[in-house]
C-alpha cells in the first residue's frame, strides 16, 4: 500500500507558514540599526573613558602611537570595567555582521524546507519512489496512515536539508527534472556565501579545506584566502548575501510553481508564499 497513493490537500502544520520575504527584509532593514547602536554606545564609552583618565591618571609619557597614564590603584577596577566594555563593543562590531548572516541562510533554509514540503503533498509520486522504509514495529507507533505519511515526509525534508547547498540543488534538479542553475549568474555566489555562513558556524570563521575546496570547484575562490584565514562579513558584505538570496529564493520559487501548479497565476514577489500556503489549503 503506498502511503502517498493520493493527493494531498493540507499542510501537516499547525501555524501559518511565515513569510521568506518579510523575513530576510527585516535583517536588510535592521542591520544598520543595530550597527549604529553599537557605534553610538561604543562613542559614548570612549568618551567616558577620557573622562575618567582627564579625573583620575597623569600622563607620564607620550609617544608617537601611545600615550601612557598613571593610575591610583583604587582605579584599577574602573578601567578594568571600560576596557571589557569597549571590547565588548569592538567584538560586536565584527560578529553581528556573522550572525546576520548565519540567520539569512537560516530563512532560506526554512523556506526551502516548507516549499519542499508543499511540493511533496502536492506531488506524492515523488516520494512513493523513496527508499525510507518502515518497520512493522515502526507502523504500530503510528495512530493513522496519515501521520506515517507525515512522518516520511518530514524525514525526506530533513534529509534534503542535511545536504550541501550544491548537492540539494542537485537533489531537486534530478528528483523534479528541472535545469535549477542553468544560466543562473549568481550561483557561484550563493555557494560562497553559503559555505562562508558555515564556516562561521563551524569554525568561528577559520578557512577550512571544505571551504577551499568547494568554491575551487565553483570558480569563487579568492586567491588571498588561504587554509586556517579568519573571514569576516562587513555589512558590505550582508548586503549581497542578502540580494543574492532574495533572488534566488523568488526565482527558485517561480520556477517550482510554474512546474507543480502550471494553472494558477504566477504571484507576486511579496506573496508568492502565501500562495503556496492558500493553494495547499483549500
Amino acid at each position: 500500500i503506498s502511503l502517498f497513493g493520493s493527493p494531498a490537500r493540507r499542510i501537516a502544520s499547525t501555524s501559518p507558514s511565515p513569510n521568506f520575504t518579510e523575513h530576510i527584509s527585516s535583517l536588510y532593514i535592521t542591520i544598520d540599526l543595530t550597527l549604529n547602536a553599537i557605534d553610538v554606545n561604543l562613542k559614548k564609552c570612549i568618551e567616558d573613558f577620557r573622562k575618567f583618565l582627564s579625573e583620575n591618571a597623569d600622563e607620564i609619557k607620550t609617544d608617537e602611537d601611545k600615550v601612557i597614564y598613571s593610575l591610583k590603584s583604587d582605579s584599577a577596577r574602573e578601567l578594568r570595567k571600560f576596557g571589557k566594555e569597549v571590547n565588548s563593543y569592538v567584538v560586536a562590531k565584527r560578529v553581528i555582521p556573522q550572525s546576520y548572516v548565519i540567520s539569512l541562510i537560516s530563512q532560506y533554509d526554512a523556506f526551502l524546507g516548507r516549499i519542499l514540503k508543499l511540493i511533496f503533498l502536492l506531488q506524492p509520486d515523488i516520494l512513493n519512489s523513496s527508499d525510507r522504509n518502515l518497520t512493522f514495529t515502526q507502523l504500530q507507533r503510528f495512530e493513522t496512515i496519515s501521520d506515517a505519511r507525515d512522518y516520511i515526509l518530514e524525514k525526506q525534508v530533513e534529509n534534503i536539508l542535511r545536504l550541501n547547498h550544491f548537492d540539494q540543488f542537485k537533489w531537486m534538479e534530478n528528483h523534479f527534472k528541472l535545469p535549477l542553475t542553468k544560466g543562473l549568474d549568481i550561483w557561484s555566489k550563493f555557494i560562497e556565501i553559503t559555505e562562508r555562513r558555515n564556516l562561521f558556524v563551524h569554525t568561528g570563521g577559520i578557512v577550512s579545506s571544505q571551504y577551499l575546496k568547494i568554491c575551487e570547484e565553483h570558480l569563487i575562490l579568492d586567491e588571498n584566502i588561504h587554509l586556517g584565514d579568519e573571514l569576516h562579513a562587513t555589512k558590505k558584505y550582508f548586503i549581497e548575501a542578502y540580494n543574492i538570496i532574495f533572488e534566488l529564493g523568488f526565482k527558485l520559487a517561480q520556477v517550482l510553481w510554474r512546474k507543480f501548479l502550471p494553472d494558477d497565476l504566477i504571484p507576486s514577489r511579496l506573496q508568492f508564499e502565501q500562495n503556496w500556503v492558500r493553494h495547499i489549503g483549500k
